[in-house]
């Protein structure tokens, strides 16, 4: 049995994991930092990990290069929303096996990791969950709303924490196929990095999302 941790700060992810590789037979620990994660690996003593690429405080890239630096040669595979080559191929060069980009899908994740980790394919989950998919769309409307609360009217600054949120709630929703809460979100991220967002334009969006 392989036995996987997820390093990743939100909880939804690891919980994705856990039921998707679950179905294929696999051992999913989790933990939600990087030095908590650091730990893990000594404790839990996993064959991969699957690592988150934005983590407050400990981010993925620091986390992987201080694994290396303790010895633990321990294969791992990164996760993270960014399209940015330069980025992905930092973490290879590091010494990851590969990057998988978020959102990911679940059905597909266990042959996704199999085909960078050279291994012989795994038979992923048939469907995810109807009962998990309902609940998550029940606590992704307050997530969305805390969003779109958070965007900022006129000339206000940009509070803190936005960007995370919108990372977050990109991944997951992804993940557990509602691609339009994504969209608005990965929108939400890439207005950040501009320099005049519409963020009355923004804010119709995350709403029109709503499942």
């Amino acid at each position: 049995m392989r036995r996987v941790l997820v390093i990743d700060d939100d909880p939804a992810i690891g919980h994705i994991v856990s039921l998707a590789l679950g179905a294929a037979g696999w051992q999913v620990e989790s933990a939600t930092s990087g030095r908590q994660g650091l730990r893990k690996v000594r404790s839990f003593q996993p064959s991969l990990v699957l690592l988150d690429h934005q983590m407050p405080e400990m981010g993925g890239l620091e986390t992987l290069m201080a694994l290396r630096r303790s010895g633990q040669q321990v294969p791992v595979i990164v996760l993270t929303a960014t399209r940015d080559e330069a980025t992905q191929a930092r973490f290879v060069q590091e010494g990851a096996l590969g990057v998988l980009t978020k959102p990911f899908d679940p059905l597909q994740l266990a042959a996704d990791i199999a085909n960078l980790d050279q291994g012989p394919p795994e038979k992923a989950a048939r469907s995810m969950p109807e009962g998990l998919r309902s609940t998550y769309a029940a606590a992704l409307r307050d997530e969305l709303q805390n969003l779109a609360d958070l965007l900022p009217w006129a000339d206000e600054p940009i509070p803190p924490g936005l960007a995370l949120h919108a990372h977050r709630i990109a991944g997951t929703a992804g993940a557990y196929g509602f691609p339009a809460v994504s969209a608005a979100a990965r929108a939400i991220e890439v207005a950040l990095e501009t320099e005049a967002p519409d963020w009355e334009s923004l804010r119709d969006k995350v709403l029109a999302s709503l499942p």
